[in-house]
């Protein structure tokens, strides 16, 4: 669940100041109260009083005593007022000592006003404090991240707007940043830098026709211009050729807009951006495209496809010339006055030749590609783009795959040699719903049904009907989660399809079931309706499934027992269906329904280092652990927080836009246990639960993790699909391997320790014969290990002694093949040294406690980073429930949580937790927050993946100051 939130940024001090002169003038002090005169006529009249308790937590009982008063008094009129701006009169009292129980946290004027027999009267007044309650605690910020020093927001102003005021970056990181052409046109960061890292920007406010532009240069240490990517679209990308010291800058050319920097580790696999898709705008497709300064094209030369229309408008002689062909050639030195390069752009281009000490070549060269991009914007053509000399590439396969760190960890590729799913086989994920149209789901999807009830919580304006598609759960107010289809592209995205993101069981179809509305909530008779369905029972849609599915996955649930939904679980069990879910993202034993039920699978979540994940549920009832991410964290150096990565939307815009989005939680988990489940089925084709469960606690689908045997976080141990898949009934004929996880380790600036996982792909025909490492500065330790040698090691580095630097190092498995013959595998590790090093900070954050339902922000607090944390206390917070929203507003525009800045929620931001004050203060209200959230994808036409990274959240305006968007 997603929340939305808007707040008060600051506050003033005036009616301190104001109490302060109100206490002066009554002569008040001492116990709380004070009294003076209103009539010099009546020198011997004072009302003066004490208050019991002046400040204190709702309910507030507070007496007052009035027998300090002077004066032939003949009444005392008590006055409850609140102190705002209103001084509204909340209640009256008489007597000399009475008492009031206030309700509600404000701060309150008591005056007393006495009267003698002679009708002269003397006032006395005080202020009470009934206060709320505390929320609190530590939000971590990933070792990565790195905030821009000089956003709009105010409170964040250090100037980085030239060579000389560099701010320094780690070697790996993600940056969140902002840029305006007309107050911070200029971003410049100084980072060492190693061959074949990947740098990439995404423009966060980018939209068609209404951009903001940014352009990326690298620079050497000497401030000489090394390359430059220039374009149309969202994303910028460079790759360093070698090692060296660099400055980066990034440059405003138009509007302003936040944006995301990453510097991806040489280790992890290249995810270059190059082309992308088109969008229909205004009647023709706009193009997706950037441009490098190293790319190999003509000088002076673009090319183009005219838009449909006759051009009336010929821009050239050549053009004029040629109108009715479609394609064609424009050459700079024959374009008109009128359309040569613009002068701000021209401008632009002598600046980075005097900054860069540009020759002739490379001057020429980025003055062909900005005067590309001003045709391209000019809106004559459908699109413009450089003559490039033609050379080979290749494109890989699902183009976000080596991002999908989590399923090397399960031995998902071991297991796919085996067995790739087959289509007969139907996992229902009863869910949100999911995004029909989206490109990973085309062709993998089964008729669904959408089972939500309640008009209300629909949000697609209906009850139950046939139509699964996810309209959106309006979490926060805008953008929405698109949880099921996070859900179900982790079971079975289309895999081998050049887009997007793979699944466990692509292979596998998908039968979506709708039961998650408005703010990701539902309820338990819908879910048994959508079970029933599932099934092939009656229910109240009055259909059932053409074809009954052979798993479910429930990543949803509470705290709360149904012996109704207990009975329909077992039911379903009995017949075969294997049911799947969710453990629950509270950090507790408490039992979490419908997982904790019997004859269900429970799945805790694991982190990208095998452990139990921080915020994930423990305890007897967990059966088995899987992948479930770890935001605050980029371990594998690959430029994104340790999250699962899989399809999700944003509609945000009023369209939705598919997207590739980072989540963390046991929502995760469950579906790679589901998608292995689902490739086990398609292996033998008669396997039932009970046949699940028996392979399940003899150990045969399992790496142990934890505790020997069964333990309370890991269930049976962490999920292995290569296992599984053989325990069902398979063969393979793929060799014995060392698998190891991650395959690479970034230590950046400040880690210091790390663990790393490695496991036999043949269960038990390998033991390890040594292990070694290249590097002085590293020390590798069996750290929990089986006879075999496998199992968790433990990584140190040692700066000392060491030059700042970038370091390297290469770990070496080593294993002995039964019955004989060798094998070994590799990790690569990195390290830098640095004087001054880089600490994870995700900016300036508000933290926000937010009603639930309104979106309303009843109060909050700011924080700064300190080595990598936040400590953070809401004070004064009234007993009721809350969502915990804390994130930056890098261009002061009153929301938080744009695209582009950092957001996080409790306890994790896809499914905020309710937060219940009663009577005392909540602590260790613990999460992360962090940059990166989804990889964007195409629009609502379901075209072609658009690699680009961003958030975008719109937060529900109902409250004065400033407001917030929240991912």
């Amino acid at each position: 669940m997603i929340s939305t939130v808007i707040f008060r940024k600051s506050i003033t001090l005036s009616k301190y100041l104001l109490i302060s002169a109100l206490l002066t003038s009554c002569g008040g002090g001492g116990g709380g109260g004070g009294g003076s005169s209103s009539d010099d006529s009546s020198e011997d009249l004072s009302a003066s009083f004490t208050v019991s308790n002046s400040s204190g937590t709702i309910p507030l009982t507070t007496s007052f005593d009035a027998s300090q008063s002077q004066g032939d008094i003949i009444s005392y009129e008590w006055e409850y007022r609140t102190w705002d701006s209103n001084n509204q009169l909340i209640a009256t009292d008489t007597g000399i000592n009475p008492s009031y129980t206030f309700t509600e946290v404000n701060d309150y004027q008591i005056i007393l006003t006495v009267t003698d027999s002679e009708q002269e009267t003397a006032t006395s007044s005080s202020i009470v404090n009934a206060l709320g309650y505390s929320l609190s605690g530590t939000i971590t910020a990933p070792n990565s991240s790195v905030a821009d020093s000089d956003t709009a927001d105010p409170n964040v102003n250090i100037s980085n707007n030239s060579f000389a005021s560099a701010q320094l970056l780690p070697t790996t990181a993600v940056v969140g940043g902002y840029l305006s052409n007309q107050v911070d046109d200029d971003d410049y960061f100084s980072v060492s830098l190693q061959q074949n890292q990947e740098i990439t920007v995404n423009i966060s406010n980018y939209q068609i026709g209404i951009s903001p532009d940014i352009d990326l240069y690298l620079y050497d240490s000497d401030q000489n211009l090394v390359n430059s990517a220039v374009g149309i679209g969202a994303n910028r990308s460079l790759t360093v050729t070698q090692d060296g010291d660099y400055f980066i800058r990034l440059d405003s050319v138009r509007g302003q807009s936040n944006y995301t920097l990453r510097l991806n580790s040489s280790l992890a696999t290249s995810n270059r951006f190059t082309t992308a898709s088109t969008q229909e705008i205004n009647g023709y497709q706009q193009q997706f495209m950037q441009w490098r300064l190293s790319d190999d094209f003509v000088v002076g030369e673009a090319i183009f496809k005219k838009k449909d229309s006759t051009n009336a408008n010929a821009l050239s002689s050549r053009a004029t010339a040629n109108k009715e062909s479609k394609y064609g050639r424009l050459r700079m030195s024959e374009m008109t006055q009128a359309n040569a390069l613009s002068n701000n752009l021209q401008q632009a281009i002598n600046n980075d030749v005097t900054l860069a000490n540009l020759d002739a070549s490379q001057t020429e060269k980025l003055k062909t590609l900005q005067w590309i991009k001003q045709l391209h914007a000019s809106g004559e053509y459908e699109y413009a783009e450089p003559n490039f000399y033609r050379h080979a590439t290749l494109t890989p396969n699902d183009q976000y795959y080596p991002l999908q760190w989590h399923y090397p960890q399960i031995q998902l590729e071991e297991a796919l040699d085996i067995q790739q799913g087959d289509s007969n086989v139907i996992v229902a994920v009863i869910d949100s719903g999911v995004l029909v149209n989206h490109p990973d789901f085309q062709g993998q999807l089964v008729s669904g049904y959408d089972f939500i009830s309640d008009p209300s919580l629909a949000l697609d304006g209906d009850g139950i009907d046939s139509d699964p598609d996810d309209p959106g759960d309006g979490s926060l107010g805008g953008s929405s989660s698109f949880h099921g289809s996070h859900v179900a592209g982790v079971v079975a995205a289309a895999t081998n399809n050049n887009t997007g993101v793979a699944g466990v069981a692509g292979g596998t179809r998908i039968m979506p079931l709708r039961v998650l509305g408005r703010n990701g909530s539902g309820t338990t008779a819908d879910i048994i309706e959508a079970v029933e369905y599932a099934a092939g029972y009656a229910n109240d849609s009055g259909t059932t499934a053409s074809q009954t599915v052979d798993i479910i996955n429930l990543s949803l649930g509470s705290n709360s027992f149904s012996q109704t939904e207990q009975d329909l679980m077992t039911d379903v069990y009995n017949d075969g269906i294997i049911i799947i879910a969710a453990a629950g993202n509270s950090n507790t034993s408490t039992p979490f329904y419908p997982a904790a039920y019997n004859n269900v699978i429970s799945v805790s979540a694991t982190t990208i280092e095998n452990e139990k994940a921080g915020y994930s549920n423990f305890g007897s009832t967990i059966d088995i652990a899987a992948p479930g991410g770890d935001l605050s964290t980029d371990l594998n150096g690959d430029g994104n927080s340790d999250g699962i990565l899989s399809a999700i939307g944003d509609d945000s815009s009023g369209s939705t836009l598919f997207t590739y989005g980072f989540y963390e939680g046991t929502s995760m988990a469950a579906p790679h246990v589901a998608g292995v489940a689902a490739l086990m089925k398609s292996q033998n084709t008669n396997l039932t639960a009970a046949q699940f469960d028996a392979l399940l606690t003899s150990d045969q689908l399992t790496d142990d993790l934890g505790r020997a045997g069964k333990d309370i976080s890991f269930g049976y141990g962490l999920i292995n699909a290569r296992k599984a898949v053989l325990a069902a009934g398979g063969a393979s004929n793929a060799p014995a391997t060392i698998l190891t996880s991650p395959s690479a380790v970034n230590f950046a600036t400040l880690l210091e320790d790390a663990d790393i996982n490695i496991s036999d792909s043949s269960d038990g025909d390998l033991t390890i014969s040594s292990v070694t490492d290249d590097a002085s500065w590293l020390t590798v330790t069996a750290s929990n290990t089986d006879a075999s040698g496998f199992g968790s090691y433990a990584l140190a580095v040692d700066r000392s002694g060491l030059s700042d630097a970038i370091y390297s190092a290469t770990i070496t498995f080593n294993a002995n093949v039964n019955p004989s013959g060798t094998t070994s595998s590799t990790i690569d590790v990195t390290m830098q040294v640095s004087s001054t090093p880089v600490s994870g900070d995700v900016g300036y954050l508000y933290i926000l406690a937010v009603d639930p339902d309104s979106f309303d922000t009843i109060t909050f607090t700011e924080a700064s980073a300190n080595n990598g944390t936040y400590e953070y206390e809401i004070e004064n917070t009234p007993p009721g429930d809350y969502e915990i929203i804390a994130g930056t507003d890098m261009n002061d525009d009153n929301f938080i949580c744009d695209t582009g800045e950092s957001c996080g929620g409790y306890p994790t931001l896809d499914q905020n937790s309710i937060v219940t004050i009663t009577d005392e203060d909540i602590d260790n209200l613990n999460f992360t927050v962090s940059f990166d959230s989804q990889l964007t994808g195409s629009s609502a036409s379901n075209e072609e993946v658009i690699p680009s990274i961003g958030i975008s959240r719109l937060i529900k305006d109902s409250n004065s100051g400033k407001q917030i968007q929240s991912q």
